[in-house]
């Protein structure tokens, strides 16, 4: 049974590497000079926060400037905040209170994992797939409040729809998918990506099928699904692109999408970040600084002293693969905090865009040529760490 399970890893992995090697090398110089304009008119969601409002008049420039699809609307979903009503009557954006928009608002949610409050993420995810309810096209398009596009893009063509994939493979998305729908994910690559065009048609066949088999509200039912144990437990993105990906197949095109993360205090230098970044990348994600120092804080707060991850000599649950793993994921790691986290997802994005590769870190040696990772650091987190 042993030799069974892993020859069935082995071909996992071979098969998820061949996924790359198409998606992120072949496929995309196949496509290169592919006219980029869509007729399939949308209209864009923008959930945001607080924590977002220094970046958020760049997301709506980037979709306004970039984004070639006849635009009915932007409308931002959040809480009550002169500052963010101050941007959207800056920009012209729809303002909706996300209290509004669901039956249930974050303090109906209890989703804490060692001391760390994930409550307002799944949160935005509940508002992302509610989305439909906010206009009349048959299509929107959902963009993370910390995304900023710097290329032009289309989410259609020729009837069919993109479905963005990126190297966050992150295992337990694959396995509340099984648990909410009763069927195992057929593509293998994440489609965790920043954003996602929503067909409200399909999202609304999804959500049915989740409270068919789970007898419940859809939300509800994520709540019952999601692994309390795990600090990121589900992706709405992940859920719907599988979801669509495995009913859907001949409606749509899988692409790879090429996102560079950066820190905060970049965000005013976006125009000369995209002057010196290779002409493939399509968006730049802000999120390290601000989001984590919010959302972390009770985190740190039970004895992380300095915002460090856990002490040395602790292990987590499951062990993380540096090449995929989430920002909240890395945090968890001993001795890893909030800079590091974010250094190594900036390294490990930087090198898949520019050598083709999902696999950055191939041993723990590997981590020490991040800034700010030394022997030390590499000694605490060895036993907690995966390579694949």
């Amino acid at each position: 049974m042993d030799l069974v399970k892993r020859s069935a890893t082995v071909y996992e992995k071979l098969k998820r590497r061949a996924w790359y090697l198409w998606i992120k090398r072949v496929k995309p110089a196949l496509d290169a000079g592919d006219l980029v304009e869509s007729q399939l008119p949308i209209y864009v969601v923008i959930p945001a926060v607080d924590k977002d409002v220094e970046v958020l008049p760049h997301v709506v420039d980037g979709v306004r400037n970039h984004v070639r699809h006849p635009i009915s609307g932007i409308v931002v979903v959040a809480p009550q905040s002169e500052a963010i009503r101050s941007v959207c009557q800056q920009k012209g954006c729809m303002l909706v209170d996300e209290t509004s928009v669901l039956p249930v608002t974050k303090q109906d949610i209890d989703y804490v994992v060692d001391g760390l409050d994930r409550s307002g993420w799944l949160f935005q995810q509940f508002l992302k797939w509610s989305g439909d309810g906010l206009g009349e096209r048959s299509h929107y398009l959902v963009v993370d409040a910390d995304t900023v596009f710097i290329r032009p893009q289309v989410f259609e063509r020729d009837g069919r729809v993109f479905l963005n994939c990126s190297d966050e493979y992150h295992r337990p998305y694959f396995d509340v998918y099984k648990r909410l729908l009763h069927e195992s994910v057929t593509f293998p690559l994440s489609f965790t990506s920043h954003q996602m065009l929503y067909d409200r048609e399909w999202l609304g066949q999804l959500k049915e099928t989740i409270e068919s088999k789970n007898r419940c509200a859809w939300y509800q039912a994520i709540l019952k699904a999601v692994d309390r144990n795990q600090v990121s437990a589900h992706s709405e993105y992940e859920t719907y692109g599988q979801y669509v990906y495995s009913h859907y197949h001949d409606s749509v095109h899988v692409q790879y999408w090429f996102n560079l993360s950066l820190p905060r205090h970049e965000v005013e230098n976006i125009t000369q970040q995209a002057d010196i970044t290779q002409a493939r990348t399509q968006s730049f994600a802000f999120f390290i600084a601000m989001f984590v120092c919010i959302s972390l804080c009770s985190y740190f707060s039970v004895g992380n002293v300095g915002g460090s991850g856990r002490p040395p000599g602790v292990l987590l649950e499951s062990r993380i693969n540096p090449n995929d793993a989430p920002l909240g994921s890395l945090v968890r790691l001993p001795g890893v905090g909030i800079s590091r986290a974010g250094a190594i997802i900036a390294y490990r994005e930087k090198l898949q865009i520019n050598e083709n590769d999902a696999c950055v870190f191939q041993t723990p040696n590997d981590l020490r040529k991040v800034r700010g990772i030394g022997p030390k650091t590499v000694k605490n987190i060895t036993d907690n760490l995966r390579f694949e």
